[in-house]
């Protein structure tokens, strides 16, 4: 997939490129269409590679954002299970008190 952006900006890259260097060379207005029509294609290359890129990086940040929510979640519950009397004799390693016997 990168190989693909990368090749397709290079091109778009080039395009315009060749669009500019074709205008600024250019001695008389009719001279530019040629200009015009390499920058055209350009902006048609580059233009949706550009949203396609701003795309993906705000579904990475979503997806950041999601997982560290669920590990937020996981450790908020890790810590409300250590809270307990159950946990606390599991963490200095207790035993349970002996049940009391039956009358």
């Amino acid at each position: 997939m990168r190989r693909l952006l990368v090749v397709a900006g290079l091109i778009g890259l080039l395009f315009a490129c060749a669009g500019l260097v074709q205008i600024v060379g250019a001695h008389s207005i009719s001279d530019w269409n040629g200009g015009r029509w390499l920058l055209f294609v350009a902006w048609l290359i580059l233009t949706p590679m550009f949203l396609f890129v701003i795309s993906l990086r705000s579904r990475t940040r979503r997806g950041a954002r999601r997982r560290a929510l669920e590990r937020k979640q996981a450790l908020d519950a890790e810590a409300a299970r250590l809270r307990t009397p159950e946990g606390i004799r599991a963490i200095g390693g207790e035993e349970p008190p002996p049940a009391a016997p039956p009358v």
